[in-house]
Protein backbone atom coordinates (compact mmCIF):
# COMPACT_ATOMS: atom_id res chain seq x y z
CA UNK A 1 0.00 0.00 0.00
CA UNK A 2 1.01 3.63 -0.72
CA UNK A 3 0.04 6.74 0.87
CA UNK A 4 0.69 10.55 1.36
CA UNK A 5 0.79 11.98 4.62
CA UNK A 6 -0.20 16.06 4.92
CA UNK A 7 -1.25 18.35 7.11
CA UNK A 8 -4.63 18.44 7.77
CA UNK A 9 -5.00 22.33 8.37
CA UNK A 10 -3.22 23.63 4.83
CA UNK A 11 -2.69 20.36 2.97
CA UNK A 12 1.03 20.17 2.51
CA UNK A 13 2.54 17.58 1.78
CA UNK A 14 4.49 16.13 4.17
CA UNK A 15 5.77 12.86 3.47
CA UNK A 16 4.92 9.51 1.45
CA UNK A 17 5.18 6.22 2.80
CA UNK A 18 5.11 2.50 0.90
CA UNK A 19 4.76 -0.62 3.22
CA UNK A 20 3.79 -4.26 2.02
CA UNK A 21 0.63 -4.17 3.74
CA UNK A 22 -2.35 -2.20 4.76
CA UNK A 23 -1.81 -3.08 8.76
CA UNK A 24 1.77 -2.51 8.22
CA UNK A 25 1.22 1.02 6.83
CA UNK A 26 -1.52 1.96 9.39
CA UNK A 27 1.52 1.14 11.80
CA UNK A 28 4.04 3.20 10.08
CA UNK A 29 1.29 6.43 9.92
CA UNK A 30 1.37 7.05 13.54
CA UNK A 31 -2.29 8.19 12.97
CA UNK A 32 -1.11 10.90 11.23
CA UNK A 33 -3.61 12.19 7.93
CA UNK A 34 -3.06 10.24 4.60
CA UNK A 35 -4.74 9.76 1.15
CA UNK A 36 -3.88 6.61 -0.83
CA UNK A 37 -1.19 6.84 -3.24
CA UNK A 38 1.90 8.69 -3.85
CA UNK A 39 1.84 12.51 -4.46
CA UNK A 40 4.58 14.76 -5.38
CA UNK A 41 4.71 18.18 -2.92
CA UNK A 42 6.12 20.48 -5.62
CA UNK A 43 3.13 19.90 -7.83
CA UNK A 44 0.10 18.74 -5.37
CA UNK A 45 -1.34 19.42 -2.33
CA UNK A 46 -4.61 17.62 -0.24
CA UNK A 47 -8.08 19.30 -0.62
CA UNK A 48 -11.31 17.92 1.26
CA UNK A 49 -8.95 14.36 1.40
CA UNK A 50 -8.66 14.25 -2.51
CA UNK A 51 -5.02 15.19 -3.86
CA UNK A 52 -5.52 18.24 -6.15
CA UNK A 53 -2.85 20.10 -8.92
CA UNK A 54 -1.33 23.36 -6.94
CA UNK A 55 -2.23 26.47 -8.66
CA UNK A 56 0.76 28.66 -10.66
CA UNK A 57 0.64 32.14 -9.71
CA UNK A 58 -0.68 35.30 -12.00
CA UNK A 59 1.69 37.48 -11.49
CA UNK A 60 1.99 40.89 -13.18
CA UNK A 61 4.94 42.25 -13.97
CA UNK A 62 6.49 45.83 -15.03
CA UNK A 63 9.86 46.68 -14.90
CA UNK A 64 10.81 45.78 -11.22
CA UNK A 65 6.97 46.15 -9.70
CA UNK A 66 5.07 43.16 -9.05
CA UNK A 67 0.83 43.09 -8.94
CA UNK A 68 -1.41 40.73 -8.70
CA UNK A 69 0.62 38.47 -5.55
CA UNK A 70 -1.22 36.11 -3.76
CA UNK A 71 -1.89 37.94 -0.19
CA UNK A 72 0.39 37.38 2.82
CA UNK A 73 3.30 35.82 0.64
CA UNK A 74 6.99 35.57 0.77
CA UNK A 75 9.25 37.06 -1.85
CA UNK A 76 12.94 36.55 -1.79
CA UNK A 77 15.78 37.90 -3.76
CA UNK A 78 19.65 38.95 -3.49
CA UNK A 79 19.83 37.04 -0.45
CA UNK A 80 16.82 39.14 1.20
CA UNK A 81 13.61 37.86 2.15
CA UNK A 82 10.18 40.47 1.89
CA UNK A 83 6.75 39.58 3.60
CA UNK A 84 4.42 41.29 1.52
CA UNK A 85 0.54 41.69 2.89
CA UNK A 86 -1.37 42.72 -0.18
CA UNK A 87 -1.04 41.99 -3.63
CA UNK A 88 1.81 44.39 -4.73
CA UNK A 89 5.62 45.02 -4.39
CA UNK A 90 8.31 46.82 -5.99
CA UNK A 91 11.78 46.10 -5.43
CA UNK A 92 13.94 49.01 -4.55
CA UNK A 93 17.66 48.98 -5.42
CA UNK A 94 20.39 51.04 -6.96
CA UNK A 95 22.80 47.86 -7.30
CA UNK A 96 23.49 46.80 -10.82
CA UNK A 97 23.65 42.92 -11.39
CA UNK A 98 21.54 40.15 -11.89
CA UNK A 99 19.66 38.27 -9.00
CA UNK A 100 17.23 35.46 -8.72
CA UNK A 101 13.62 35.98 -7.50
CA UNK A 102 11.17 33.58 -6.12
CA UNK A 103 7.69 34.42 -4.56
CA UNK A 104 6.21 31.31 -2.46
CA UNK A 105 2.97 31.64 -1.03
CA UNK A 106 1.04 28.12 -0.35
CA UNK A 107 -0.91 26.78 -2.19
CA UNK A 108 0.32 27.97 -5.62
CA UNK A 109 3.31 26.69 -7.12
CA UNK A 110 6.82 29.40 -6.18
CA UNK A 111 7.46 31.67 -8.89
CA UNK A 112 10.54 32.04 -9.80
CA UNK A 113 12.85 34.91 -11.68
CA UNK A 114 15.25 36.46 -12.58
CA UNK A 115 15.59 40.61 -11.64
CA UNK A 116 17.59 42.35 -14.22
CA UNK A 117 19.04 45.95 -13.00
CA UNK A 118 21.13 47.46 -15.75
CA UNK A 119 20.95 51.50 -13.55
CA UNK A 120 18.64 52.68 -10.93
CA UNK A 121 16.34 53.31 -13.78
CA UNK A 122 16.00 50.28 -15.54
CA UNK A 123 14.79 47.36 -14.00
CA UNK A 124 12.90 44.31 -15.14
CA UNK A 125 12.03 41.34 -13.56
CA UNK A 126 11.03 37.70 -15.52
CA UNK A 127 10.02 34.85 -15.28
CA UNK A 128 11.89 31.63 -15.56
Amino acid sequence: MQGTIYDKTTGKIIKTITATSKGSFLRNINGENYVEGIFDSSVFYILNEKAVPRPKMDINVKGAALTNLPDNCTIFINKEIFSVIGNEWEYKTDSTGEYPVVIESFPYIPWKGILKVKTNKKKEITEV
